[in-house]
């Protein structure tokens, strides 16, 4: 796990600039990668690249390079005023030069995702009207961690839960979700008063 850890810090990140290096330069990086998820899964010289990256949920290298590339531009079509705009808009150099197909610029091999999420408003981080060192800390109730372990006897455990539960939040307002939303960032709640 650190092994990947510490690759991801040095390679992954900078896959993006790998992308128009030559195939036998990539292919060093994903022999790079394979060997580090080899010492990292304790496997056999034999076992295949893509079982490791199966089963460490790695993604293979060519796709991290499109998905960073991707994520990149959208962040720039997002921000107003980037500096690097121009690389991800159409320039009349595009046409004129021949570019080998690992040498296109970032703007042809994004512009196939870009033009497809075209209609969709895409805002950049935006930083919250109030600063974080302003907001009151939350308060965390850790009093049932020393009540005792999970082998103890469950049904003990459990009314221990509900007698703080009821001790000590009966006059609180129990909101239940499940945390989830919908792709419009919509969610749900129920609020039950007793």
């Amino acid at each position: 796990m650190a092994l990947t850890l510490c690759l991801k810090f040095t390679v992954f990140f900078t896959l993006i600039a790998y992308n128009s290096a030559s195939e036998s330069i990539k292919h060093r990086l994903e022999v790079i990668q394979d060997k580090a998820l080899r010492i990292a899964c304790v496997s056999f010289c034999s076992t295949a690249a893509a079982a490791l990256q199966v089963e460490t949920g790695e993604m293979p290298l060519a796709l991290r390079r499109s998905q960073q590339e991707i994520k990149y531009a959208v962040n720039v079509r997002a921000t107003k005023n980037h500096p690097t705009r121009s690389v991800t808009e159409f320039h009349w150099t595009i046409l004129c030069k021949k570019f080998k197909p690992n040498h296109l610029p970032l703007y042809s091999q994004t512009i196939e995702f870009v033009e497809e999420i075209k209609n969709v408003v895409v805002r950049s981080p935006a930083l919250p009207e109030e600063p974080p060192w302003h907001q009151k800390p939350c308060s965390v109730d850790t009093a049932l961690t020393d009540c005792g372990s999970k082998l103890q006897n469950p049904n003990l455990l459990r009314n221990l839960a509900l007698e703080k539960k009821l001790d000590s939040y009966k006059n609180a307002v129990h909101i239940y979700t499940d945390a989830s939303k919908t792709l419009a960032d919509i969610t749900s709640h129920s609020v039950y008063q007793s």
